[in-house]
C-alpha cells in the first residue's frame, strides 16, 4: 500500500531534519549558552554514521522484522532530539530560559538522548548492512547550507491539522503505487510534530508497514 513508500522514507527526513537543527542557528544559541558543543558534535558524528547505512537498511526492513525495530528505534531517538529542540525555541521566544535550570535539564536530556542514540546506531554492525558511500557526505552538505529563519510556535502546530488531513487522504487513496510524500517547510515550523501526528492517526493503523 502507499504507506511503505512514505514510512520507509520517514527515517531518512527525520534524521535529516535533526542534522538541520543542530547545524541552525537555534543549535548554536544552545552551544554558545551552555557550552554543549561535545555533546552536540557527538550526535551530529553519529547521525553521519547510520546515514551511510540507513538506505541499505530501509531497503530490508520491508523484509527483516529486526531492522524494522531497529529503524524503529533510530527514529524515535531522532524524534526526541527534533521534539527537544522545538522546546528549547519555544522557550527561547517566550524569554522563559533561565541560565542554571535550562544548562542542567538541556545538559541532562542531551547527554541521555547522545547516549541512547549511541548504543542504537552501534547495532547496526550486527546487521552487515551496506555502505552508500555518497549519502552522508552529500546530504551533510547541503543541510550545512540551510539555516533557520522562523520560530516555532504552538499555534503554527495546531493549523496544520490542514496539511495533515490532505496528506491522510492522500495515503488511503485508492492508488496501489508506492507513494513518497514529502514535507517541505522552514526550520522548527513543526515538520516532524506533523509527520508523527499522521504517523499516530488512527486512520493509519491498518497499512502492513509503519516504521
Amino acid at each position: 500500500m502507499a504507506m511503505a513508500g512514505v514510512g520507509e522514507a520517514l527515517v531518512s527526513v527525520v534524521l535529516k531534519e535533526v542534522l538541520r537543527k543542530l547545524g541552525s542557528a537555534v543549535g548554536d544559541q544552545i552551544k554558545a549558552r551552555w557550552n554543549l558543543e561535545r555533546d552536540m558534535e557527538d550526535i551530529k558524528t553519529t547521525l553521519g554514521l547510520v546515514q551511510a547505512v540507513l538506505r541499505d537498511a530501509e531497503r530490508r526492513s520491508v523484509r527483516e522484522e529486526a531492522v524494522g525495530l531497529w529503524l524503529k528505534m533510530l527514529k524515535n531517538t531522532a524524534y526526541d532530539i527534533s521534539d527537544m529542540f522545538d522546546e528549547f525555541e519555544i522557550k527561547l521566544s517566550k524569554g522563559k530560559i533561565s541560565s542554571s535550570v535550562a544548562k542542567f535539564n538541556m545538559g541532562k536530556r542531551l547527554k541521555n538522548v547522545r547516549e541512547n542514540l549511541t548504543k542504537i546506531v552501534a547495532q547496526r554492525t550486527q546487521f552487515g548492512f551496506i555502505l552508500d558511500a555518497c549519502s552522508s557526505s552529500t546530504d551533510q552538505e547541503e543541510i550545512d547550507k540551510r539555516q533557520t529563519t522562523s520560530k516555532i510556535n504552538k499555534e503554527t502546530i495546531i493549523g496544520r491539522q490542514t496539511e495533515k488531513e490532505e496528506i491522510v487522504k492522500l495515503l488511503k487513496s485508492d492508488d496501489e503505487q508506492a507513494l513518497v510524500i514529502p514535507i517541505f517547510g522552514f526550520g522548527g515550523i513543526g515538520k516532524t510534530t506533523l509527520a508523527k501526528l499522521i504517523f499516530n492517526d488512527d486512520r493509519m493503523q491498518g497499512f502492513d508497514l509503519r516504521i
